[in-house]
């Protein structure tokens, strides 16, 4: 053999070493081991959840829109250690009398717990509603809408602080596509600040989110968007002993908005709102009156109830510089047997400056159970 073959071999050998050791030091996580243990548990979960919701909007700001229908996502749940646990199913969402489904997606989660104070999702995320958001800051209906959410979820939780980071993405894009790109986060953080007695404590609130649209290498031509807010505040709990009221809660919130997209599509890039409310609950009711004062107020994932700006025009147009909007709402939660319960509400949101109310009511069944669960003997 020629001796330049000789070096031309001797090159590819050692190219072909040293990518195999980059992969293993790199790219460890990725490969399969097929020695793992399986000695833990394995269940099917069924969630179901059977709703109603009249909205009643005629405002200048967001339209009415009922959602009637069901979401059903079955899975297997396995938990292969006491820390670890991985979910596989399928997610349906149905609207009543369309010939197909609105939404049909796989479900996959990942649930690792690293400590008994901290949790790290992948996947889909828990806490689908609102993710404990107060309202000007996460529309509730992006349950009926948006949901599943699909991405990195980081919880805590201690004595004294319990905080959850997400990362959603919304919308998913491959070069070429004719889309942007949309991603959410939020953080949603309490700290208990001082107890009085018991059952009493004094909560320092921080919650914010944002929203991003952009993308790169796709085929359209549209502004990239990033709007974001966020809302320091404060929250006081007071239990009682009677039946009537077992629980209130004051709180209050400072949020500000800003628009921080290059080129700017509202006529504020900037605005603020403030945001208390009291809150009345006993074993099944629970009811919330609120009040929001806003000034260019604006909220990427917020309802439009609630902003200075209108999603029924385009460009989202500026209807009013100031907001003054009196909300309440009634809840009511009854468990039907283990695992499945009924609720009721009804809202009503006033516009003190138009003199304007806009009314929502719905109920709805829910299920949230394991159907059997059964334990696996170790085996390699």
């Amino acid at each position: 053999m020629p001796y330049y073959l000789y070096k031309i071999y001797a090159l590819l050998l050692f190219c072909a070493i040293s990518l195999h050791i980059e992969a293993q030091d790199f790219y460890q996580s990725y490969k399969p081991d097929s020695g793992s243990f399986i000695n833990k548990n394995i269940a099917l979960h069924l969630e179901n959840n059977n709703f109603i919701k009249n909205n009643e909007y005629f405002g200048d700001y967001t339209e009415g829109l009922t959602y009637i229908g069901s979401v059903f996502q079955p899975s297997l749940r396995w938990e292969i250690t006491d820390n670890l646990t991985l979910s596989t199913g399928w997610y349906f969402r149905y609207f009543y009398e369309k010939t197909d489904f609105n939404k049909s997606i796989p479900f996959i989660r990942l649930t690792y717990s690293i400590n008994p104070h901290m949790q790290l999702t992948l996947g889909q995320l828990n806490t689908q509603l609102n993710h404990n958001h107060i309202e000007p800051l996460y529309d509730i209906d992006r349950y009926f809408s948006q949901n599943p959410e699909y991405g990195l979820q980081f919880m805590v939780k201690n004595n004294k602080l319990s905080s959850e980071f997400y990362l959603d993405w919304e919308k998913f894009i491959l070069h070429g596509d004719a889309a942007q790109e949309i991603i959410n986060a939020g953080m949603v953080s309490s700290y208990l600040l001082t107890t009085y007695g018991s059952n009493n404590g004094l909560f320092a609130e921080f919650q914010a989110t944002i929203k991003h649209k952009g993308g790169q290498g796709i085929t359209i031509d549209a502004p990239m968007q990033t709007r974001s807010n966020i809302s320091p505040g404060f929250r006081y709990t007071h239990a009682m002993q009677n039946n009537i009221i077992q629980k209130i809660t004051l709180a209050a919130y400072y949020i500000q908005a800003f628009e921080m997209s290059p080129n700017n599509r509202l006529s504020a890039k900037r605005g603020f709102a403030i945001y208390p409310y009291l809150s009345l609950q006993n074993k099944y009711i629970n009811f919330i009156s609120s009040y929001l004062y806003g000034d260019n107020y604006f909220s990427p994932l917020g309802s439009y109830l609630f902003q200075s700006f209108s999603e029924i025009h385009q460009d989202d147009r500026l209807i009013s510089k100031k907001r003054q909007i009196w909300a309440s709402k009634l809840l009511f939660d009854y468990p039907i047997t283990h695992g499945v319960l009924f609720g009721f509400k009804a809202e009503t949101y006033y516009d003190l400056k138009a003199q304007h109310l806009d009314y929502s009511y719905g109920l709805n069944i829910s299920l949230n159970l394991d159907v059997f669960k059964k334990h696996l003997n170790a085996q390699h």
